[in-house]
């Protein structure tokens, strides 16, 4: 986050009546030069008025946002009309709800001069969670007596998105075979008594490089609504013991434990075992960094009435002000190039037909949870 995007700003809920903003509208559509002028950029581009609403839209913003024509935007404001999930805290919409305070383009918005502003933007669009970084740049100006802003928008999603994938796979990827490489070295020591070992530990790390590489891959055709479901019949407490045998010599599980919950139920459940498997190892892998060491995470899964709601729990507590920017995609108290894991748990939990919360206190400890339905006759 920026940090002109951390400044105080008061905001009204207030909009303009009725009869002002149809002035309001009308005076742009009735000059035709600058509508043209307008319509021929190429970016999203929209002007709004004092009250933050928007008076014109032109064409590149309205197909990108797919409406029908300029009138069903008119009068909205624009974390109404991208969908965003903000807009939905508040009754009064866009730039009232409780995170909207560290917007970047509500910071650009309310700015009295030409200001770029960087916003991380999560919409909801039919039941599907979309993450965008956009680059929002407004320009006040005056016009017909009126003072007004050019809203443009610029999506840096992909951009900013494939830049990330690449330092975090190469990244883990140079590790792991940096361990293969240090293992066949072992093997070329003539004297090396426990050979099977670094057989073992050979393939567990090529597969552990399969693994990262079909993660990405799974994260690229959710982002992209072309993932597909392979659902099969399947235990709740096998898939327990599998995320054990996966995780429990992960390189963050270095002197930390992974343990299952005694009265964790054994329930069947028709689900594509793959992608719940990423859930939950991407909760087990942020409680090992968020914890240290000798101390344990939990592994749960109990009956809800319809649903099995899968759980792992780790002693430690996420900062209050960090909770909100949770599942927001790149965001990370980790470092530069981190923050897919949390946001790829509620994108992938879609095409489950599932939901994924968390609750944190100093007292209990953080728990992330996957409720899924029990969709078996």
């Amino acid at each position: 986050m920026n940090q002109s995007a951390k400044k105080h700003i008061e905001i009204s809920a207030a909009k303009a009546p009725p009869e002002i903003l149809s002035n309001q509208i009308q005076v742009f559509r009735n000059d035709q030069f600058i509508r043209r002028m307008l319509d021929a950029i190429p970016s999203l581009l929209a002007v709004l008025n004092s009250d933050r609403q928007i008076i014109y839209a032109n064409k590149s913003l309205i197909e990108m946002l797919e409406f029908d024509g300029e009138e069903a935007l008119l009068g909205l404001r624009p974390g109404d009309v991208f969908d965003c999930v903000n807009a939905y805290d508040s009754e009064s919409g866009c730039g009232l709800g409780e995170l909207c305070r560290s917007c970047g383009a509500l910071v650009a918005i309310v700015s009295e001069t030409r200001t770029t502003e960087e916003c991380r933007m999560t919409r909801l669009r039919e039941s599907m969670i979309q993450a965008h970084e956009l680059e929002v740049t407004t320009t006040p100006f005056v016009y017909v007596g009126e003072t007004f802003t050019i809203f443009s928008v610029v999506d840096k999603s992909s951009e900013h998105r494939r830049q990330m994938l690449e330092r975090i796979f190469f990244n883990d990827i140079m590790n792991v075979v940096g361990s293969i490489k240090g293992f066949a070295e072992l093997l070329e020591t003539r004297d090396y008594q426990d050979k099977e070992k670094i057989y073992f530990q050979i393939r567990e790390a090529a597969e552990q490089v399969i693994g990262e590489v079909e993660a990405q891959r799974m994260l690229s055709d959710a982002e992209h609504e072309r993932l597909e479901l392979k659902q099969e019949l399947c235990s709740s407490r096998d898939l327990l013991e599998r995320i054990v045998r996966l995780y429990e010599n992960h390189k963050t599980a270095t002197r930390r434990h992974l343990t299952i919950n005694a009265s964790a139920v054994n329930e069947y459940l028709l689900t594509d075992q793959s992608i719940l498997l990423r859930i939950l190892g991407n909760m087990v892998v942020n409680a090992f960094e968020a914890i240290p060491p000798d101390e344990s995470v939990i592994l749960d899964c109990q009956a809800d009435g319809k649903a099995l709601v899968f759980s792992v729990h780790n002693p430690g507590a996420i900062p209050e002000e960090v909770r909100p920017e949770i599942f927001r995609r790149t965001y990370s108290t980790k470092g530069t190039g981190r923050g897919l894991g949390t946001y790829s748990m509620r994108l992938l939990s879609n095409y489950l037909s599932g939901e994924v919360e968390f609750e944190s206190s100093r007292s209990t400890g953080t728990l992330f949870r996957i409720s899924l339905p029990v969709n078996i006759e």
